[in-house]
């Protein structure tokens, strides 16, 4: 099996399998770590998925020195929910073919639970638009392509070392850095596919069944104004809540 698929089917399977080890000990964490934890978390998230993952990786909408970059880099390896190109990949097929049968992350094509259980992950392949991406990012940012080839390796070095680290001062470490970013981090960004997609496919004359959703946007911050973002897709900031903008600015 090749590494890619190995990746794929870890992405898949972390979800469950940190799921119920969370509710597992749940009882036990003490209200503290658990704020600890979400803290820590939802800063993760933020940084990888929207001010990373999406808007810079995916949509290049701003600009950052190597420094930064290397540090958004690493919060995607702590969130282990997608490479650089992983994510620049899948979301510029999905703006390419929003609520079609090739959308790569449609729940009308998956239903939400194909989209939570990352599910979705195993179907993709990239296509048109991915592939003329790859082409520009080879010419441009050899460094992203760096960043995807170690991005397991870096997932799997970062999650083994915390479970070490954890044996030796207590099992809340390994919940707090690895268990709760991890199901934080894919548990929002599936929410947004999930619940700012209509579950049908767009006629002709639409081009997108994408809707704005002020809750969604509470938990993943300018990610719920997500018709918004499918009509002006390069932009960094989007109208109402959006602290991603505000720590991109």
């Amino acid at each position: 099996m090749k590494l890619d698929s190995i990746k794929r089917y870890y992405e898949v399977l972390q979800i469950p399998l940190y799921l119920v080890v969370f509710v597992l000990v749940l009882p036990q964490l003490s209200w503290q770590y658990l704020l600890a934890g979400f803290l820590f978390s939802y800063s993760i998230m933020v940084f990888s998925q929207e001010v990373g993952g999406h808007r810079y990786f995916s949509h290049n909408s701003f600009k950052v020195s190597d420094k930064w970059e290397r540090f958004i880099y690493s919060t995607m390896v702590v969130a282990a929910n997608g490479s650089p190109l992983d994510w620049r990949s899948s979301h510029l097929d999905h703006h390419q073919n929003s609520d079609t049968e090739r959308d790569p992350t449609s729940p009308k094509r998956f239903g939400r639970l194909g989209i939570y259980s990352n599910y979705w992950k195993l179907k993709y392949e990239p296509q048109q638009t991915a592939l003329k991406s790859l082409v520009w990012v080879n010419r441009n940012k050899p460094n992203w392509i760096a960043y995807h080839q170690k991005y397991f390796q870096d997932v799997m070095v970062f999650q083994l070392l915390m479970l070490l680290v954890s044996v030796w001062i207590g099992y809340e470490w390994f919940v707090i850095s690895v268990i709760m970013p991890v199901l934080m981090s894919n548990i929002f960004l599936n929410t947004i596919s999930a619940f700012c997609h209509r579950k049908e496919y767009r006629t002709d004359a639409q081009k997108h069944c994408a809707v704005d959703n002020k809750y969604v946007n509470i938990v993943s911050p300018g990610a719920g104004m997500h018709a918004e973002h499918h009509n002006l897709p390069g932009a960094y900031k989007a109208s109402g809540i959006d602290i991603t903008a505000t720590i991109i600015n």
